[in-house]
């Protein structure tokens, strides 16, 4: 659970990142 959450976070931050 704790790693999905995680990897979920690191997902949006990258796609976020790219997007900004």
């Amino acid at each position: 659970m704790i790693l999905d959450r995680s990897f979920s976070i690191s997902f949006l931050q990258i796609v976020l990142g790219s997007i900004l």
